[in-house]
């Protein structure tokens, strides 16, 4: 896999650039084994975020084999560091990320570690040794919490159920950590497989953000990913589609540990595509006017304070997912009031908001808030980091405060309208086992 440091030089110099920069601190590259490496300088900030970044997720595991990606992720975690700790002393350890989409790892140190973070996370994507005792070890370690979480926590178990009824037919329907029955059953050379298809410098990103030098990285990177083999037949992602959604779809969940009532809705939702934009943005600004966390959300003015039927209210929208997702509305009533009366106070504010629009002091408000919420976020090295890389496996690295500001209540209403379908949602309703 690797053929020295000579050839590595020789990889380093002759990095192309793709992308180009996005901004004066952002610089974009690509090593000739296809790894590309994203790397933001923000003087600023005293300790540099490396991270690593898999096109791969989840999502992308085979039939029946669920929570393979999941268990590969700790696998890579858990062997390295069990034979390397000597070499993270310093940098706070790994923290690994398996989502339906991607699979990352990020390490968090100053600037005099950032070669030892590199040099740890091309080991990684080498491979790690694990024997079969240890295989067994973190695989039996994941089932046995997935199966605690079952017998303790009655929402994951309630959100599990609305996205199988969601997806009828995508992955995302699959939870990411996986069925506890296809865990149990996942054996070394299914992981093995997946790592091997999977986890190769072509379909990886670099990403590096904080108290760096552009060229400083980029030494690095050829020095020690430069020499490593790309995976031949990785190909573009492509999963199976959902079919027309032409009923709406209910469930009841009743479990003895609901200590509150609450409902939830979830409409399937356009993804953030990286050509066009707009739709994705109203609906995150219509995720703010309605449910944002704010006490000025036209939820908790209805619902909350002035109708006085709802103790908590929230909206949310995800739209930076590789295929198209979900915009979700949570009604938690206040004590007397039923799920029935919640729901159909609900719906009526919903299709007020669809007939008559946002306020316009609203959208300006929202509008404004959005923006100063993305500055803020590009000063932090962590949140950059982790915005580039989860932005760059789903292919959208575009920025949008822009088209934000931009929005008009008109199309936010027309998006809106075309989301906001019964038939493509599913709608939950959380009680206590005793309820009616």
């Amino acid at each position: 896999m690797r053929s020295g440091f000579a050839a590595a030089l020789i990889v380093a110099s002759n990095i192309i650039a793709t992308w180009g920069e996005a901004s004066e601190s952002v610089s974009s590259f690509r090593l000739e084994n296809g790894l590309e490496i994203v790397v933001i300088e923000n003087r600023s900030q005293s300790d540099v975020a490396h991270t690593v970044w898999y096109r791969v997720g989840a999502a992308d595991e085979p039939p029946g084999k669920s929570g393979v990606a999941n268990l590969v992720g700790q696998l890579m975690v858990g062997g390295a560091e069990k034979n390397s700790s000597e070499q993270i002393a310093g940098i706070g350890g790994t923290k690994v990320f398996c989502y339906y989409d991607y699979t990352s790892f990020l390490q968090l140190g100053a600037n005099a570690h950032l070669e030892r973070m590199m040099q740890f996370e091309a080991n990684r994507m080498m491979g790690v040794v694990v024997n079969r005792q240890e295989f067994e070890a973190i695989r039996s370690e994941i089932h046995f919490a997935q199966k605690k979480e079952r017998e303790t926590n009655p929402h994951m178990l309630f959100g599990e159920q609305r996205l199988a009824a969601l997806f009828m037919n995508h992955p995302y329907g699959i939870p990411v950590k996986g069925w506890p029955h296809e865990i149990e059953k996942l054996s070394a050379e299914d992981a093995i497989d997946f790592f091997r298809r999977h986890f190769a410098p072509n379909n990886a990103i670099l990403v590096v953000a904080g108290d760096v030098a552009p060229r400083e990285v980029l030494n690095l990177a050829g020095k020690h990913f430069g020499s490593i083999e790309r995976v031949p037949g990785i190909r573009p992602r492509s999963r199976p589609a959902e079919p027309p959604h032409r009923v709406e779809t209910r469930l009841i969940y009743k479990d003895e540990r609901a200590e509150m009532p609450y409902l939830v809705r979830h409409y399937l939702a356009p993804k953030r595509d990286a050509g066009d934009q707009s739709s994705a943005a109203a609906l995150m600004v219509a995720e703010e006017l309605l449910g944002g966390e704010k006490i000025e959300s036209i939820f908790a003015r209805e619902l909350v304070r002035e109708r006085m039927l709802a103790l908590h209210t929230s909206a949310s929208y995800v739209g930076t997912s590789f295929d198209e997702f979900s915009f979700g509305v949570f009604v938690m009533p206040a004590r007397g009031v039923s799920l029935l009366a919640a729901e159909a106070a609900l719906d009526e504010v919903l299709d007020d908001f669809l007939e008559n629009g946002p306020d316009p002091n609203d959208l300006k408000r929202v509008q404004a808030q959005l923006q100063a919420s993305r500055q803020s976020e590009s000063s932090q090295a962590l949140m950059q980091a982790m915005k580039y890389g989860q932005a760059l496996t789903v292919e959208d690295i575009q920025e949008w405060p822009e088209i934000v500001g931009e929005l008009t209540g008109e199309y936010i209403v027309d998006v809106a309208k075309r989301v906001f379908d019964k038939k493509r949602s599913v709608t939950g309703w959380m009680m206590a086992a005793d309820s009616d």
